[in-house]
């Protein structure tokens, strides 16, 4: 992944290497840090592997007309609970981690972020198509639709990235 930075410093959301190289070859952004260990080849040249790149001027008013939230799937729902079961606390790695609905489904809950939450396969079956209060559990966290920056925080635990992003996130993660 690659930091996006506003034209003034400001962190803006995380993006694809691929990406980024391109907006650095096209003129739209700037490179401002790469990865020491990582090389993107072409056939003719080596480049550095973009850690963080910067918008020049006022490109960035239309890379960020979007919601600014992040895409709802298994990884990022892992990141924003931080990789632990929502209702024993046990932590689980993506592999072998479920996405349990707070209300069931078959309850009119919806697959959305403020309804879905990270989830260990013992506390899964436990609650199985209950409500909270049928299975008598109770959340750690409540769910919430996270911001880019919110992901980006709990991904910088990449000590390659974090050596460079580190300056750069040091105002959001606490």
């Amino acid at each position: 992944d690659t930091l996006v930075l506003s034209y003034t410093y400001q962190p803006i959301k995380l993006i694809n290497w691929f990406d980024a190289f391109n907006m650095v070859l096209s003129g739209r952004a700037e490179l401002v840090a790469a990865y020491d260990d990582k090389e993107v080849c072409s056939f003719t040249e080596t480049y550095k592997m973009p850690s963080i790149v910067r918008f020049i001027g006022g490109v960035i008013n239309k890379f960020t007309s979007g919601t600014g939230y992040v895409k709802f799937n298994r990884k990022n729902v892992w990141a924003r609970d931080k990789g632990l079961c929502q209702y024993c606390g046990k932590n689980i790695s993506i592999k072998d981690s479920t996405l349990d609905h707070v209300i069931p489904k078959s309850k009119g809950g919806k697959k959305v972020w403020e309804n879905v939450v990270l989830c260990c396969f013992t506390c899964n079956q436990k609650k199985d198509d209950m409500t909270l209060q049928q299975a008598s559990m109770k959340l750690l966290n409540k769910p919430v639709k996270p911001k880019n920056i919110e992901i980006a925080r709990i991904l910088t635990s990449n000590k390659s990235a974090m050596k460079n992003w580190g300056s750069f996130l040091s105002h959001y993660i606490k």
